[in-house]
């Protein structure tokens, strides 16, 4: 539901851009920024990665991280937290993960 109380600076809004903002930050940047994602069953990359020494960071995840399972997982991981302060009904009904500028996997539930 939009705010439709007029005359209020939320008017209009279904969320604030800096609460969406910091949901992503920490749920879903602040855990993957700058990291090298892997599948905990690939003992190869796993191997490699341990010796790269504790300045890499490395997330080990229970399945093979394709922009696919990446967008179902990003979902799972933010829709607990979308949630407004104005009263009205919010949920996420879908979650994008861009490959490269060109190339993207949605996912819904």
């Amino acid at each position: 539901d939009i705010v439709t109380e007029g005359g209020v600076s939320e008017e209009g809004m279904l969320m604030d851009y800096s609460d969406l903002s910091a949901i992503l930050t920490e749920h879903i940047h602040d855990m993957v920024d700058h990291a090298f994602i892997v599948h905990e069953g690939d003992a190869e990359a796993l191997a490699a990665l341990a010796g790269l020494g504790d300045d890499h960071r490395t997330v080990i995840l229970p399945f093979v991280p394709t922009a696919e399972n990446l967008a179902e997982w990003a979902f799972r991981q933010i829709a607990p937290h979308i949630g407004t302060a104005y009263g009205n009904r919010l949920r996420l009904i879908a979650f994008h993960v861009r490959e490269t500028p060109k190339s993207c996997a949605t996912w819904r539930p």
